[in-house]
């Protein structure tokens, strides 16, 4: 098996910023054996949640991905923003507006970009070149802020993983920075090795395209941190999804039904 082609099959699970998700989850009622990032919220659940919740905690990251999960992280950017203006020598408040800037305009472009061998009508057209400029302004945010965050403070372990994802994810193409992304994700987890969520960033970041080859073993470092993010939170369903993936382009029926089944564990509303 090539390794190009099981990165054909992870690639649509990845998804669209550096706190991957399994996918949008049905409104249920959180259990100890559910991944709380997978429980949906309203956005006045949010924001309430947001008022109680610090920036610089763990818990903050579970609260963006649940965001990110149900649809709200236009409201949520736009919380951050303002933040931002209140709280602007705040490092964790820089680093998730960051992130929430890179979602943002991923997120637009996927909305505009036509289906697949399909001719684009002349709105189309027009949205996405709208789609376009707003999303190179919100990375161009994102890409300064993560750069202010790292030089304030280079032994952030957070800002060094969320620069080192931006950096592999927006410029695959051009191998010194590719370089340089996969150098900060993984001085992200030597800074802090017990961090479910940087691990799970570094293996989801190998899974991305490599259209230089640079890293032959690519999948194996990829499965090897996808599983250390999912030793080290058992409640992660995410790591359990990208490994499934892998081990069914690589062949090994039972190791993915293995990762299947724990995935369904954690996922809201799956049959326990």
């Amino acid at each position: 098996m090539k390794i190009k082609s099981v990165l054909t099959v992870v690639s649509a699970i990845i998804g669209i910023g550096v706190f991957a998700t399994v996918g949008r989850a049905s409104a249920i009622k959180h259990s100890s054996t559910t991944d709380p990032r997978l429980v949906n919220i309203t956005a006045t659940e949010m924001f309430q949640e947001l008022r109680l919740t610090s920036p610089s905690s763990g818990q903050f990251a579970v609260l963006f991905a649940r965001a990110q999960n149900s649809g709200l992280m236009p409201p949520l950017y736009t919380y951050l923003n303002q933040l931002a203006l209140v709280k602007p020598d705040d490092l964790y408040v820089k680093i998730w507006l960051a992130n929430a800037a890179a979602a943002v305009a991923n997120q637009g472009l996927q909305a505009t970009a036509p289906a697949p061998g399909a001719i684009p009508t002349l709105d189309q057209q027009h949205a996405a070149i709208d789609a376009t400029a707003r999303a190179s302004n919100l990375l161009q945010q994102s890409k300064q802020l993560l750069q202010t965050a790292v030089a304030l403070q280079p032994a952030n372990a957070l800002a060094q993983s969320s620069l080192g994802w931006f950096l592999v994810q927006q410029y695959n193409a051009i191998p010194g920075l590719q370089t340089e992304g996969f150098l900060r994700l993984n001085s992200a987890v030597s800074l802090a090795p017990g961090d479910a969520l940087l691990w799970f960033n570094l293996g989801s970041a190998y899974l991305l395209p490599d259209p230089h080859g640079a890293l032959p073993n690519r999948i194996r470092l990829a499965e090897s941190a996808l599983k250390e993010a999912a030793k080290l939170d058992k409640t992660f369903a995410a790591p359990h999804v990208l490994l499934r993936s892998i081990y069914i382009g690589l062949h090994e029926p039972k190791r993915a039904a293995v990762e299947a089944k724990a995935t369904a564990e954690l996922t809201p509303g799956s049959a326990k």
